[in-house]
């Protein structure tokens, strides 16, 4: 079998690490309470379900998914217990956005993007390093 080099050793670290994974209960609960009303959220549930809205009431063991249909809004329970994964998209959220121009947005998110991609190259270049001695 043939050596894998760096940087597809790099991608597939990368391809890894922004898979969804399975979570607890209390994961699912403890980034729930964190977020602001109207947070967009992803839901994956236990039966492989897949829903996409915003965070309405949160209670002690389940919280409300608003799901925008064309001329309504479906307000959906889910029990914390029933999510296999779940995607935070805060970016979305009117509270994060407040004030900030699309370019401000964009720039951060280059920003943000420029630091990922430098800390993988930093991991390759100590990696290459490592092996070469």
């Amino acid at each position: 079998m043939p050596k894998m080099t760096i940087p597809l050793r790099c991608w597939l670290a990368l391809q890894l690490a922004l898979q969804s994974v399975a979570q607890t209960p209390n994961d699912v609960k403890n980034h729930i309470f964190g977020q602001a009303p109207d947070t967009r959220i992803e839901v994956r549930l236990i039966d492989n379900t897949k829903l996409k809205g915003r965070l309405g009431s949160v209670f002690d063991n389940s919280f409300e998914l608003k799901i925008e249909r064309k001329d309504s809004v479906e307000v959906r329970p889910i029990t914390f217990d029933s999510v296999k994964s779940l995607q935070i998209h805060p970016e979305s959220s009117s509270q994060h956005n407040q004030g900030k121009t699309v370019g401000q947005q964009i720039g951060t998110a280059l920003v943000i993007t420029y630091a990922v991609v430098g800390a993988i190259g930093l991991v390759a270049i100590v990696v290459a390093a490592v092996h070469k001695n």
